[in-house]
């Protein structure tokens, strides 16, 4: 583990537990550098964020198809090669090497670039 994943660690250790219930709805995805082979190829591959119901379902992986249009895949159906394969060959990140980290999305708002599906 390299030192700035340590850091990275130890900064998300100070977070707060959050209870399922306040974790409802669209959540914005967004990374952050922690120097890990994989940092960036979510975003490579227009990864939005993630989706939690409130019967606490979560679509995990959710990416934005078109403008309009968000859509959920289920990480156990999409083979990792297949991710790494497209994730690579779209170049680096726009945004650099990054980690996930998360923010509530003003799409709960629904406004016409970024309808949820339901």
């Amino acid at each position: 583990m390299t030192d700035l994943q340590k850091a990275r660690r130890k900064w998300f250790q100070t977070l707060e537990p959050v209870v399922p219930e306040e974790m409802v709805g669209l959540w914005r995805g967004e990374g952050i550098a922690a120097d890990h082979p994989l940092d960036g190829v979510l975003e490579n591959l227009q990864w939005f964020g993630k989706r939690f119901h409130p019967d606490l379902r979560a679509d995990a992986l959710l990416f934005q198809w078109r403008p309009d249009r968000l859509v959920p895949i289920e990480p156990s159906f999409f083979p990792i090669g297949t991710v790494l394969r497209l994730a690579f060959s779209a170049g680096p990140s726009s945004r650099g090497n990054r980690s996930r980290i998360f923010r509530r999305s003003s799409v709960l708002a629904a406004p016409p670039r970024c309808l949820p599906l339901e």
